[in-house]
């Protein structure tokens, strides 16, 4: 079994970076810390060395990264520590031979008491060093882990609590459709029964943008037998591909909310506009429905609905995603922009 890999990929370059920066300041602290006076050929003497081990270090647990994931958390921080001492032990050896020996080849190998103390010394830095490192990965990938847990349980939360409002608010269109045409009714129950069978059956977070779509065709469809010529439907949404992942019942939501408070309030309705667009890997939709002014005075926050995508959104997308609500003398308009990837 495959244990989880807590050790960032040294083979990248953002990580090959971070450990460049974090050997030149500890090289500058121990500058800074040594007895003679601190100075240039000094600090050039220190991050030489550290950087040195540094970059090999990094260098063997990009190469073993691949095998050490196939090990336990324990055994692999095990031998990545070894691998750092390693590292230290090699460099020390080398830094000595080419600093104190001359590059003689005949005394390599003969190293003196003093020679033996620098190694000590650098190994005891080195095992310090190491060991913080590899506590603050292990602590910030269990972090992240459980952040992840955390936030897939709210989301789940949130999307089991979209059904139950989908559905009350479908059956009062449906109840509301029974006192003006029977005959209408008995086809919406068929279609309500038929769209709460693909909803209820899906369980997945994420779906692809053509069932989403398709939810919301479905829905209108119920929506247009209640509100007739009052509901006036406008889709600009061709040039999204089919397979564009994204967040299960995301869309509905809104266009729900559209409706009940926006065009279904109104006398004489209003044009309902949906608008997608894929721009540079992202998804940018428009929502836009016309409102009565009492209308707008009487929202102080978001719908149920409309909540509960922001929060979804949020914890699927963090900062990726944006969200925004614009309120007019007559209009009402939610824009937001998800990417293609999850974060």
């Amino acid at each position: 079994m495959k244990s989880e890999q807590f050790l960032p990929d040294f083979c990248r370059p953002n990580s090959v970076f971070f450990v460049v920066l974090s050997a030149e300041l500890l090289a500058i602290v121990l500058t800074l810390a040594a007895d003679e006076s601190p100075g240039w050929t000094s600090l050039g003497l220190y991050s030489l060395m550290i950087q040195w081990t540094a970059l090999s270090s990094s260098a063997l647990l990009c190469g073993l990264r691949a095998r050490l994931s196939h090990f336990s958390v324990f055994v692999m921080g095990f031998f990545a520590y070894l691998l750092i001492l390693l590292a230290t032990f090699t460099c020390s050896i080398i830094a000595i031979w080419i600093l104190y020996q001359q590059a003689d080849f005949s005394s390599f190998g003969r190293l003196e008491s003093n020679h033996w103390q620098i190694i000590l010394k650098n190994l005891s830095i080195s095992s310090i060093i190491g060991a913080v490192l590899l506590r603050y990965f292990y602590l910030q990938q269990d972090y992240r882990y459980r952040l992840a847990a955390e936030s897939k349980a709210k989301i789940e939360a949130l999307h089991a609590r979209i059904h139950p409002h989908f559905l009350f608010n479908t059956l009062n269109t449906i109840a509301a459709l029974v006192k003006i045409s029977p005959k209408q009714s008995e086809q919406a129950i068929e279609d309500l029964a038929s769209l709460m069978r693909a909803v209820l059956n899906d369980v997945q977070l994420m779906v692809p943008w053509k069932r989403e779509l398709t939810l919301c065709q479905q829905y209108l469809a119920l929506e247009k037998l209640r509100l007739g010529e009052r509901l006036i439907i406008q889709f600009d949404v061709d040039s999204i591909p089919d397979d564009f992942p994204v967040p299960s019942l995301f869309l509905q939501p809104l266009i729900e909310n559209a409706i009940i408070h926006g065009i279904a309030s109104l006398p004489q309705g209003g044009t309902l506009s949906v608008s997608a667009q894929y721009r540079h890997t992202k998804l940018c939709i428009e929502v836009e429905n016309p409102m009565a002014p009492q209308q707008i005075n009487k929202r102080h926050g978001p719908g149920v609905g409309l909540d509960n995508v922001t929060n979804r959104l949020k914890l699927l997308y963090g900062m990726h995603a944006q969200i925004k609500i614009c309120q007019q003398e007559d209009l009402f308009k939610v824009s937001l922009q998800i990417p293609e990837q999850q974060p």
